[in-house]
């Protein structure tokens, strides 16, 4: 990873156990869909992940991340970001998976005229 991400590398997680609070959390989690490859949520306008009762999921589960995802010094940050869903779930899972920045793809809602991005959940945390 860059050194712009030098704080995930001082996070240290159980990965077996991340993977399951993960699946915990995303199983309650409203706007998760399925296509082809696999399971994803929306990020922006429309449909997205970002509501209030996703919010409140993840407010409950805030001190069992803050345990599963042990040294990370930004989690107030992130609580407190309008896109916080977003932006927890990315972050989990480039700690999970290893890779950053998380890959998203952009997707064009034609109805609207904007695109929105799309980001696919790991298959090893939803398959």
């Amino acid at each position: 990873m860059p050194n712009t991400a030098i704080y995930y590398k001082i996070v240290k997680c159980n990965k077996t156990l991340a993977i399951n609070l993960l699946k915990e959390i995303l199983i309650q989690l409203l706007n998760i869909y399925k296509d082809a490859d696999g399971y994803f949520f929306y990020s922006g306008n429309g449909d997205n992940i970002e509501n209030l009762y996703n919010h409140k999921i993840l407010n409950d589960y805030r001190d069992k991340l803050k345990e599963t995802f042990r040294n990370n010094p930004n989690w107030e940050n992130l609580f407190q970001s309008p896109n916080m869903v977003c932006n927890i779930l990315k972050w989990c899972f480039t700690i999970v998976c290893k890779v950053y920045p998380y890959p998203y793809i952009k997707v064009l809602v034609p109805k609207y005229k904007f695109t929105i991005n799309k980001y696919y959940i790991p298959k090893c945390i939803m398959s």
